[in-house]
């Protein structure tokens, strides 16, 4: 995926979720095939092309009032068209 639009994806993040402003994300990005066992068993034809999926996970550690340390864990799953798709945060 382009920085440009990974940039954009992060700094949205950044307006939605105020409490990760200035945590730079963990980029991952990976290709997801088709199963086609389960279009044969719908009887449906396969698609054509694998999707690429890009993961922005922002970590941060985050005191409670009782000073216990979480760990927040903000997940963003986008795909090849800088759209998101999934997001996703811990408690």
């Amino acid at each position: 995926m382009e920085k440009s639009k990974i940039s954009k994806i992060i700094k949205q993040t950044y307006k939605n979720f105020s409490e990760f402003k200035g945590v730079k994300p963990l980029i991952a990005a990976r290709i997801i095939k088709p199963q086609t066992s389960i279009y044969r068993k719908l009887s449906m034809g396969s698609p054509k092309t694998a999707k690429k999926i890009t993961t922005l996970k922002f970590k941060r550690k985050i005191t409670t009032a009782d000073r216990v340390e979480l760990e927040r864990i903000l997940t963003i799953t986008v795909d090849e068209k800088g759209r998101i798709v999934k997001t996703s945060m811990s408690r």
